[in-house]
């Protein structure tokens, strides 16, 4: 019986954790977004993902929050020291939908042209943004390629309609 009990407290304290809600979920709630709360719900949750070592940041306006946009900086830290830095943005549109988009910054210890071959090799090469940061896309969404020291770091946006899962 006691490890009935047990198993059936573990197993709530699981689900409860994984129906924690995000930090710009909550900032976004407590401050008055609305039409656009399940947008941001589902960007930070995928950006996030299971990750529980974050940090974020979000701003909004303060006259007409709801119809106004709502943008977090999220910083996810790993276990070796390694972060990326994510801002989602998500605002109303006339239609009624939300217009969303979320842009990550990652520092990679390899070379730009390593990253592009290995992580990013389904994305087009469309040239340098002017002299050293490399422009490639998929599917109409664009990622930046920057040198920065001995490595590079990748600046990678998405478009997501109607705040759905990206």
């Amino acid at each position: 019986m006691k490890l009935w009990k047990f198993a059936a407290l573990s197993l709530l304290f699981v689900s409860s954790m994984a129906c924690a809600e995000t930090i710009p979920y909550k900032q976004a709630q407590k401050n008055g977004i609305v039409t656009c709360l399940p947008a941001v719900k589902n960007i930070s949750e995928f950006l996030i993902g299971d990750h529980s070592n974050y940090g974020a940041s979000s701003s909004w306006a303060t006259n007409d929050t709801d119809k106004q946009m709502f943008i977090s900086r999220i910083e996810k830290t790993y276990k070796d020291g390694d972060s990326e830095l994510m801002t989602m943005y998500v605002a109303p549109t006339t239609s009624g939908l939300c217009a969303s988009a979320y842009e990550k910054v990652t520092y990679w210890p390899s070379s730009c042209m390593k990253v592009a071959k290995e992580t990013f090799s389904t994305f087009e090469y469309k040239g340098e943004l002017n002299e050293v940061i490399t422009h490639l896309a998929k599917d109409g969404d664009p990622l930046f390629l920057m040198k920065a020291g001995n490595g590079c770091v990748s600046i990678k946006q998405e478009r997501v309609n109607n705040g759905n899962n990206p």
